[in-house]
């Protein structure tokens, strides 16, 4: 049976965690065949986590490359979250830091505008263990797009990474976006987690 474009790719991208590479060559010889730029970054970054140090940095490099090829600009963002988490693991916080912060300029200019909501989303999922103000900063981002953007997947990501930062203990910036926020279902979905949290203590 002859595989599509993308069933190939998934296929090949998935057999990736099968397999071991002594170098960051093999494993980018071996995920060429990828046709799309969205799998061939994901494969790559995901077989990058068994090489040593150096060869994870160098294959981390190629996948961010194998990122931009896609023409589409959610899709050229929003992958970079795999690399970008490998690096962070493989102590390389300098190579992510700088991988993140290039994702969050170019998320800029990613539209519609749940579909750079999702981008943020998937970053700050793969980014979480990084630097506190990169959490900061996507959620800050997410709230000034809320009240003056239509979106479903805005309020989403806002309400997940809300919830999470305040179980964090990050209380007070918390608040601080919430007060000038005007989402009413945001507001009330971050009340009922909090009044929830503070029932389940009382028990």
């Amino acid at each position: 049976m002859c595989l599509s474009s993308g069933m190939f790719d998934t296929t090949r991208r998935n057999s990736v965690s099968g397999c071991t590479f002594s170098t960051s060559k093999e494993l980018i010889d071996y995920c060429k065949p990828i046709r799309q730029g969205w799998y061939r970054c994901q494969a790559i970054a995901g077989g990058a986590e068994k090489l040593k140090r150096d060869q994870c940095r160098k294959a981390c490099i190629a996948a961010a490359a194998a990122a931009k090829t896609e023409k589409d600009q959610y899709r050229r963002v929003a992958v970079l979250a795999w690399p970008i988490q490998t690096m962070f693991n493989a102590r390389l916080v300098r190579e992510a830091n700088t991988l993140l912060e290039y994702a969050l300029e170019e998320s800029k200019t990613v539209v519609p505008s749940n579909s750079r909501a999702y981008a943020l989303g998937l970053l700050c999922q793969h980014a979480w263990d990084m630097n506190e103000s990169y959490r900061r900063d996507i959620l800050t981002r997410l709230y000034e797009m809320i009240d003056s953007v239509p979106g479903w997947r805005i309020a989403r990501e806002c309400d997940w990474i809300t919830k999470k930062l305040d179980r964090a203990g990050d209380t007070e910036f918390v608040d601080g976006l919430l007060k000038d926020c005007k989402n009413e279902w945001l507001i009330g979905r971050i009340e009922r987690d909090r009044a929830m949290r503070q029932a389940s203590k009382g028990n």
